[in-house]
């Protein structure tokens, strides 16, 4: 998102939200969303820039009818950040297309993560090995354990955006300040603090 927005066929993408499985990855993108000058994709994840990038700009910008009305714009795909392989050249063609925009990254504890992830993996495949052998796994290995190594991932896009576009934020420190952590992203978006009513603790993640 950036006051002034670089446009694509008028639908293009000014800001990204960027991590990998982070369930308030989605929940914090509605909140903004609810910002009158912020719109957020109409598929909150459209992985357009990773596995959807074939399906072209025409379908990426049918995620942001409307777009005209509002000075921000985003998305939240939470793959962006993963060592896939569709998703090996996200940050080159973020880049590429869309030059320097802000990007946010919010990132959870790193060992809740994994026993998070885990757990969901393990409710989806039968054969899941048990945690204690996460490391004996080479697919349980990517899939659960690189995808909490943040320094790592946050390397991947320094090499193409400069530190300052990229605002880091923690799922604790968000939970703990929700009106505090909301109004710094939105002076990181070139956006006036907003009023504590307007982010009520119903209204944050």
């Amino acid at each position: 998102m950036t006051t002034s927005p670089r446009l694509i066929n008028n639908n293009g993408l000014t800001s990204s939200l960027l991590d990998l499985q982070n369930p308030q990855l989605p929940t914090l993108a509605t909140v903004l969303g609810r910002h009158p000058e912020i719109q957020i994709s109409r598929s909150m994840e459209p992985k357009f820039f990773g596995r959807n990038y074939r399906r072209g700009w025409e379908w990426y910008g049918q995620q942001f009818s409307g777009a005209e009305r509002h000075r921000l714009r985003g998305e939240a795909s939470t793959m962006y950040t993963s060592s896939y392989r569709s998703y090996q050249h996200t940050p080159q063609l973020i880049r590429h297309h869309l030059g320097i925009i802000p990007l946010i990254y919010l990132v959870r504890h790193p060992l809740r993560r994994i026993e998070s992830h885990w757990r969901h993996w393990r409710g989806r495949v039968n054969d899941c090995p048990p945690f204690h052998q996460l490391l004996e796994s080479k697919a349980l290995k990517q899939r659960v354990v690189e995808a909490s190594l943040y320094h790592q991932q946050l390397m991947r896009y320094r090499r193409w955006f400069p530190a300052e576009s990229i605002h880091c934020l923690t799922t604790e420190e968000l939970n703990a300040n929700p009106v505090e952590s909301l109004n710094v992203i939105l002076k990181f978006l070139g956006q006036p603090p907003e009023p504590l009513s307007s982010f009520s603790q119903r209204n944050c993640p």
